[in-house]
């Protein structure tokens, strides 16, 4: 599910909710190249793809963030 989407003429920024009350992953793009991010894509990789599919993205990187108490 789609969260926020805040893409633009350049690139893509795309929040998704997939798995987990607090699980969000992000899928960052740049249109002309058709190379993505996808950051913390921890639940339903395959759903994820789907979206970077959709926009005709190819994941290049995977970033992975970390929360300490």
């Amino acid at each position: 599910m789609i969260v926020f989407e805040h893409s633009d003429d350049r690139t893509y920024f795309v929040q998704l909710h997939l798995g987990g009350d607090r699980n969000f992953c992000y899928l960052i793009g740049d249109r002309q190249s058709g190379e993505a991010a996808a950051v913390d894509p921890g639940f339903h990789a395959d759903q994820f793809l789907s979206e970077a599919a959709q926009r005709n993205l190819k994941i290049k990187m995977i970033l992975i963030t970390l929360h300490y108490r």
